[in-house]
């Protein structure tokens, strides 16, 4: 009998956190979630577009339109600066997504990166901790490539905090309800999909790009970068992408991306978005942030 009933509460624990990154939220929690980034982001919507050319709004000083080349270059430039001189860094993340034609829930997450290296070899290791929704509260995952059979260490919150999970990051169960595994997270790789958004062979010779200077996200003062496909072609996944590009560290601090309307003159839909808050670098993170055992964490 206490035999099945510990089995029944760890079924219970398993299906709480399958859902990793992206957890559903009550009605109640909606506003909770919409207000979140309030006050935190001076532009959450498109900016309105020139009329059909590329254009760039800070180009007061004389500086020429980016061009698609222009931005690729930047882009690898970024990259390549981050590979170098980017070891680890730790903030909260707010991520919105929408998932089979559905906006989900809003989830914000503190959490420390580690990003890959060669000397000494090591992969990319990530730790999250859940403060929103109320749902997912206390849940904390740690992700280590290459270690523990690459799977993801989970535990519940409250009442479910009652075991360790451990999940395949691209399994169904992991997947449910989320766009992307967990696998993908982090600035380096969201400057690696841009340039992959870029590279794919899609025709963007007719893409609108605007920048617009000193835009927050938070506290950082940010070049925002907008990308606008006017119309659909084969291939192309967002009609509008946003940039936002801390001015001072050069690193991307948000990323946006919305879809065509269904209607000619209605606002087009979020499709989604991506915001790292309270970003501290090179902090020197060590082994014990990402080992469930570490005393701070609430591993069971």
């Amino acid at each position: 009998m206490l035999r099945s009933f510990l089995l029944l509460f760890s079924l219970v624990a398993i299906l709480s956190a399958v859902a990793v990154l992206s957890p559903t939220s009550s009605q109640s929690e909606l506003a909770e979630h919409q207000s979140s980034l309030a006050g935190l982001l001076t532009v959450r919507s498109p900016i309105s577009s020139s009329s059909g050319e590329n254009s760039n709004d800070s180009a007061g000083s004389g500086a020429a339109p980016l061009k698609m080349q222009d931005l690729v270059e930047l882009a690898q430039r970024i990259l390549a600066d981050m590979r170098a001189n980017l070891h680890d860094y730790r903030g909260v993340l707010v991520k919105h997504e929408r998932i089979g034609g559905k906006l989900g829930a809003q989830t914000r997450m503190e959490f420390k990166i580690r990003n890959p290296s060669e000397s000494p070899k090591s992969g990319l290791a990530a730790y999250m901790k859940f403060t929103r929704p109320r749902s997912a509260r206390g849940r904390e995952v740690i992700w280590i490539e290459g270690q523990n059979d690459n799977k993801l260490v989970v535990h519940e919150g409250g009442m479910l905090n009652l075991l360790r999970i451990e999940l395949a990051p691209d399994s169904s169960l992991a997947m449910l309800g989320n766009k992307y595994s967990v696998t993908e997270i982090g600035m380096l790789r969201l400057v690696e999909k841009l340039i992959e958004k870029i590279d794919r062979g899609v025709d963007l010779s007719q893409c609108i790009i605007e920048t617009r200077d000193g835009e927050m996200v938070g506290d950082r003062s940010c070049q925002l970068i907008q990308v606008t496909q006017p119309r659909s072609v084969p291939g192309a996944d967002f009609y509008i992408a946003q940039v936002f590009l801390d001015t001072e560290r050069q690193i991307p601090l948000r990323y946006a991306a919305f879809m065509w309307p269904e209607k000619a003159g209605a606002e087009p839909p979020l499709e989604e978005e991506y915001t790292y808050l309270d970003v501290e670098l090179n902090v020197g993170l060590s082994d014990s942030d990402f080992d469930p055992d570490n005393p701070a964490y609430n591993f069971p």
